[in-house]
């Protein structure tokens, strides 16, 4: 009746212990808090906390761009670089073109957010109508005060700011240290030198140009050039250089070193010749910290001379060497242009005939640019490497033009000029092939060289200058030889086989040794035009048809055309703050005019 009157819950409490029902009550309170806790404190750290955002998929046209993310510890974002980028050991990014080669299918296949380049946005107007919202940045990295600026604009872009900021206050202050350092140290006048033979340098405007001031130095450009340029050595001999800092290619290291020197032989200076292999010298990142404080060590450090080499011994002042050696050159590519003109147009009776007009010139050219690349890559002499592949390209490219204008024996002089264009345009399709493999170091030289521009090292490496001397030498005696078959080629083939000439033999070896004579040409001083053209007309209208007095005078007013032409060009050098102006670009603006001048005398006449 005791338990009947009691409810269940009562009649647990009687049947327990008392201490147990103590401890149940006082575990029961904390039991709930933590079941609360368990089940409201995620949900609340949930909802405190907002998603991570989506890190930027980044393509980066620009190397310098590409460098300062790897250095900013945001490579992780890069999702394709250009063919110039280079990548820190281990890394691999695919490759999407270059400034170049904008193509947009291998930069969309990346499926990036920002694409980073050094172009003018315009270059990317088709990528962004297939892809609107894709975010197209431009940076432009000409100082050191822009790399600072770069660092924190990506930072920013890559979600990151803070990194930016502190990337770029380091950057700051790496530099403000050097500079207070050296601020009261004398200031050496210094050449920084990328290369030697193919020689660029910076002038005012340049990251270059502030880093030697930055290190306590005067850089002897500033005041008379403006940005990237090629000073001549007249312009570097005259600026006497204390300090030749040279960054030049692998291997090199010891010629680099004895061209400078040998380059102020015996006037006092340069008191240092520092080089390095280092191509990131030339990469504006943010590296060029240290290497401003390296930079610093070398104009201000106590081994002043340790690393001079040993001048050569000569019986003449470099500067007289410099311009003997360039005259020499100048004059063998007027002979050879000249008389190989001569010669074609005799041969062909077609007084628009010359080798740059019929593709020799860019042959040999696709030669020259396989031999710079080969001797760089191997142990090979240029001076050996070049003309021989330029050899060979020119008379390939002699014989395709030659056999597809001949017809049944006979050459069609009209069909032989459209070959000769083909010609031309297929050749510049090939070096633009072997360009795209060619380092970027690299393409300042072969772009010099394509402009036509008589070079000024070969006082310190003369081979090059021998062998083609012998081969325009050799080419023009085995023409003058065959002047006199010209002349009777001139009457035409009957009157001329009908004299003992072998025509189709005549032909073949004129073709050869133009395409030599042309090959020597090219190899000395790229694709110069017009020359060919100019020359052999001036001298036939002042001394007629007779190839025998012609192939003398032609030779001789070829090389003092092109010497003439040269001389110009190291004249307008010192009224021009942006580099020599290369002497194909004259010979260009004067045979324009003189061809189309052909063409109206021509029509005038009732020519074809």
């Amino acid at each position: 009746m005791f338990f009947n009157r009691h409810s269940a819950r009562e009649k647990r409490q009687l049947l327990l212990p008392h201490s147990i029902v103590r401890m149940t009550k006082a575990i029961k309170i904390p039991a709930l808090l933590l079941a609360a806790s368990l089940v409201f404190v995620p949900g609340c750290r949930r909802a405190a906390t907002s998603p991570e955002a989506p890190r930027p998929r980044i393509v980066s046209i620009a190397p310098a761009v590409t460098a300062l993310l790897f250095q900013m510890g945001l490579g992780d974002h890069i999702v394709g670089v250009s063919s110039y980028c280079r990548l820190p050991a281990g890394q691999t990014r695919p490759v999407v073109g270059d400034a170049l080669n904008i193509r947009a299918q291998p930069i969309l296949q990346t499926e990036p957010d920002i694409v980073i380049a050094q172009l003018e946005l315009k270059h990317f107007e088709p990528i962004k109508q297939i892809r609107p919202d894709l975010r197209i940045e431009r940076f432009s990295i000409e100082r050191l005060d822009d790399i600072a600026a770069a660092m924190e604009r990506l930072g920013a872009l890559a979600g990151k700011p803070a990194v930016g900021v502190r990337a770029a206050a380091e950057f700051r202050s790496k530099l403000s240290d050097v500079t207070r350092q050296t601020a009261n140290l004398p200031k050496p006048t210094v050449l920084f030198a990328l290369g030697f033979e193919d020689l660029s340098s910076a002038g005012r405007g340049t990251f270059i140009d502030d880093m030697v001031t930055a290190a306590g130095g005067t850089n002897i450009l500033h005041d008379s050039h403006v940005g990237w340029v090629q000073p001549t050595s007249k312009s570097i001999i005259g600026a006497r250089p204390e300090i030749v800092f040279c960054q030049c290619m692998p291997g090199r290291s010891d010629d680099a070193r004895r061209y400078w020197t040998n380059l102020g032989r015996g006037q006092g200076w340069p008191r240092r010749v520092e080089v390095v292999e280092d191509a990131d010298w030339s990469m504006p990142a943010g590296h060029l910290a240290q290497y401003t404080e390296r930079l610093a060590k070398v104009f201000h450090g106590e081994a002043m001379s340790a690393t001079t080499a040993a001048a050569d011994a000569s019986w003449l002042d470099v500067m007289d060497r410099v311009i003997l050696y360039r005259i020499l050159a100048a004059a063998a590519v007027g002979m050879a242009l000249a008389s190989a003109g001569l010669a074609l147009q005799g041969l062909m009776r077609n007084p628009l005939a010359e080798p740059y007009l019929l593709g020799i010139s860019s042959g040999a050219g696709v030669g020259v640019l396989l031999g710079g690349s080969l001797a760089v890559a191997t142990v090979l002499p240029t001076w050996l490497t070049t003309p021989v592949l330029a050899m060979a390209a020119a008379l390939v490219t002699a014989a395709v033009v030659y056999g597809i204008a001949q017809r049944r024996g006979r050459l069609d002089p009209y069909v032989l000029l459209l070959s000769g264009v083909i010609v031309n345009v297929f050749n510049g399709a090939l070096i633009l092939v072997i360009l795209q493999f060619v380092k970027q170091e690299e393409m300042i030289a072969f772009i010099g060289w394509g402009m036509g521009k008589i070079p000024e090292y070969l006082w310190f490496r003369p081979g090059l200058l021998a062998v083609c001397w012998a081969m325009v030498l050799g080419g023009w005696v085995c023409l003058m030889l065959r002047s006199a078959a010209l002349n009777a080629l001139g009457l035409g083939d009957e009157v001329a086989a009908s004299s003992g000439v072998n025509v189709h033999r005549l032909r073949i070896e004129i073709f050869t040794i133009v395409a030599l004579m042309t090959a020597a040409a090219v190899a000395l001083a790229g694709p110069i035009g017009f020359v060919g053209l100019i020359v052999p007309h001036l001298c036939r209208m002042v001394l007629g048809p007779d190839h025998r007095k012609l192939m003398i005078v032609t030779a001789v007013a070829g090389a003092a055309f092109l010497v003439g032409a040269d001389t110009l060009c190291r004249w307008a050098d010192t009224v021009s703050r942006h580099g020599e102006l290369p002497v194909g670009v004259v010979t260009a603006m004067a045979g324009g005019p003189f061809f189309i001048f052909l063409l109206r005398r021509g029509n005038r006449r009732g020519e074809p």
